[in-house]
């Protein structure tokens, strides 16, 4: 140790080298238990949201238990009365039907469907051939070039990454759809309406409606991601609320202003 201490005393360079090394060395750990203190702090505040739960609105938690939406949770940043009454329905009768809760049991249908279907984020796209039973699976906001080439695959019957449908619930009447009910081909959309990549998938979902015409339907199935987007089970809720006291037109009304 002596000697370690002489050899320091006597190279000025090595001792400076030493210091600045020490000086960096304890920024960089200075910045490690800032960071780590303020993911701390971030997880303390979600489990507090959540109940003591980190199971909301997971996709690995198939119950849909412990969401934080339906009162005592994260609150919405967004007033979703006011965005729902502006399609022109009812307020005091939204306001009513979002405060009830009654649309949380279709809101969830969709959230699970997605979740059987493998969804595990937003947008979750499928365009499935209703006829043979086939779907291709688009992952998040694709460009409008690969919608278009797994529709006209799925309509020629081409597509060369279409697998057999065992998992996908197929449209029914229950589903929102714009377009031709009776199509061949469905392109299905598992969507969160406080999704930034949802809203840049919008015009092009209206993109393939304009080019395809009755060769296709649009189908919009709830997929609230809560733990990420504090408004977006509300959202949800009150577009389920609108549709039930406006029907579609309101509907997709509210789901044009809700991804403006």
């Amino acid at each position: 140790m002596e000697t370690l201490k002489r050899i320091l005393a006597n190279n000025i360079f090595l001792n400076n080298f030493v210091s600045v090394f020490l000086i960096l060395l304890l920024i960089v750990f200075s910045f490690a238990l800032g960071v780590f203190w303020t993911k701390s702090k971030s997880f303390e505040e979600y489990f507090k949201n959540n109940g003591g739960s980190l199971a909301a609105n997971n996709p690995n938690n198939p119950s849909g238990t412990g969401t934080v939406d339906n009162g005592g949770g994260i609150e919405p940043t967004i007033n979703v009365v006011e965005m729902a009454a502006s399609t022109g329905v009812d307020r005091s009768k939204v306001e009513s039907c979002i405060n009830s809760g009654e649309a949380a049991k279709d809101v969830d249908e969709d959230y699970q469907s997605g979740v059987k279907a493998g969804v595990t984020g937003t947008p979750g796209n499928f365009v499935l051939n209703l006829k043979t039973n086939e779907y291709v699976q688009l992952r998040g906001a694709v460009p409008y070039t690969e919608v278009k080439k797994a529709i006209d695959g799925m309509l020629a019957g081409t597509a060369t990454d279409r697998v057999l449908n065992t998992s996908l619930d197929k449209p029914s009447d229950k589903d929102k759809v714009k377009g031709n009910r009776n199509a061949q081909v469905a392109l299905i959309e598992y969507s969160d309406y406080e999704c930034p990549f949802c809203k840049r998938f919008h015009p092009t979902v209206k993109q393939a409606l304009n080019e395809y015409g009755d060769k296709m339907m649009y189908v919009l199935r709830q997929f609230p991601l809560s733990q990420i987007h504090p408004s977006a089970q509300k959202l949800a809720e009150a577009s389920e609320c609108v549709y039930k006291l406006g029907g579609d037109e309101k509907f997709w009304a509210f789901t044009d202003k809700a991804f403006e």
